[in-house]
């Protein structure tokens, strides 16, 4: 089936049935995990944190420990950034090796999903923290007005938040191995500013260095094939988008770009967040390149409103999309505090403005108020933040 026509409903049933029967067939370890993914998507897309940090054993957490911390759907421009972080004792590398942990770019989704089901079943001594940074999030953060945060420093924020949660609840940590992009020596003497008691290391692809990043990796990359179990509760309509999607997907994308954890909530972000679109409307893979991103991307775009949820308005496709079919705004300025209340002293009780202040000789200046209507300007009103 092509990924932009509409499925067969007994196509789709079917297909729920061979979902649901893989789920019957997983281990209970992966049921805190699914859920996590299911809670997620319940809350609407926002930024999410869980860990399975608290199963770990007694002996586990006071041996020493290291953390390995990768990242998936850093480049997208919809959907979430999801981080990862893996944690075991430092004796644990070599049955960490053994596993076949390696860069999880080269291993097969078959490969990827037997991992994650050993790794989720080594939970005494194996656990992962994971940060689902949500796009509204990461949109807020990249284009405040009083204090734009760029994607570098939402990305640190997010390896140390995992590093913190690790040492909050009471991980004996002694290393951490960080996977990055960019310059690894000022990220690594930034971190061990902060952490001067942990030896850290950064390094570029370090997934296929070091096995306890290649662990955080799968968790941040892999997809389960089974559903989250309240996804069964109208499970046409819930999986109509989620098998289109899927679909969509895989004809998209070329064999480097494996499905991962972040795909699956893409796949299954809530609709509401999806703006107005026909139901069952690919997105395609989120990455900019992709023609179904493309075209989903013009079809949700609201000309005044701009783009739902789901969508990095950040991003430098949205903003050229938005510049180029959307309806320009001219955004007034706002007056200076003082400027206000000085044209507020200079007020008569009666609204009207002293007549003498006509004839004094004032310093020329910027005149901040000649983009604002005139109403605002004569009757001294600006806006405020705090009441």
């Amino acid at each position: 089936m092509a990924s932009n026509e509409v499925a067969d409903v007994s196509e789709i049933e079917a297909e729920v049935v061979e979902i649901d029967a893989q789920e019957d067939e997983l281990d209970e370890s992966s049921v805190p995990y699914r859920a996590f993914l299911t809670e997620c998507l319940a809350a609407g897309g926002n930024s999410r944190v869980e860990s399975s940090i608290e199963r770990l054993s007694e002996a586990t957490r006071q041996s020493p420990c290291m953390l390995g911390i990768d990242e998936a759907g850093r480049g997208p421009v919809l959907g979430p950034m999801l981080y990862a972080g893996a944690i075991a004792p430092l004796d644990k590398h070599s049955a960490l090796k053994a596993m076949g942990l390696m860069d999880s770019k080269q291993l097969t989704e078959e490969r990827r999903e037997d991992l994650l089901k050993q790794m989720l079943k080594e939970s005494d001594w194996l656990a992962y923290t994971l940060h689902v940074i949500s796009p509204m999030e990461i949109t807020e953060e990249m284009l405040s007005r009083q204090d734009a945060t760029s994607l570098n420093v939402i990305s640190q924020n997010a390896a140390i938040g995992l590093i913190r949660s690790a040492l909050d609840q009471c991980v004996n940590l002694k290393e951490v191995f960080v996977d990055t992009v960019g310059k690894a020596e000022t990220y690594q003497a930034y971190l061990t500013s902060l952490f001067p008691n942990l030896k850290i290391t950064v390094e570029s692809k370090a997934d296929a260095t070091y096995p306890i990043v290649s662990a955080a990796s799968i968790y941040a990359k892999e997809e389960l094939l089974a559903t989250p179990s309240d996804a069964r509760i109208s499970a046409l309509v819930h999986f109509y988008d989620y098998l289109v999607v899927r679909r969509a997907l895989t004809e998209s994308r070329t064999s480097e770009v494996l499905e991962v954890t972040r795909d699956r909530l893409l796949a299954r972000w809530p609709k509401e967040a999806r703006g107005s679109v026909p139901p069952g409307t690919p997105i395609g893979s989120g990455y900019p390149g992709d023609p179904l991103t493309k075209q989903y991307l013009r079809m949700c775009m609201d000309p005044i409103f701009g783009f739902p949820p789901l969508v990095r308005s950040s991003w430098a496709t949205a903003q050229s999309l938005l510049e180029e079919r959307g309806v320009k705004a001219v955004w007034e300025d706002e007056p200076e505090a003082d400027e206000v209340k000085g044209r507020r002293r200079k007020r008569q009780s009666d609204g009207s403005t002293s007549i003498s202040s006509f004839f004094k000789v004032t310093p020329a200046r910027i005149d901040h108020s000649k983009h604002r209507q005139p109403f605002f300007v004569n009757t001294g009103l600006f806006s405020v933040e705090n009441l």
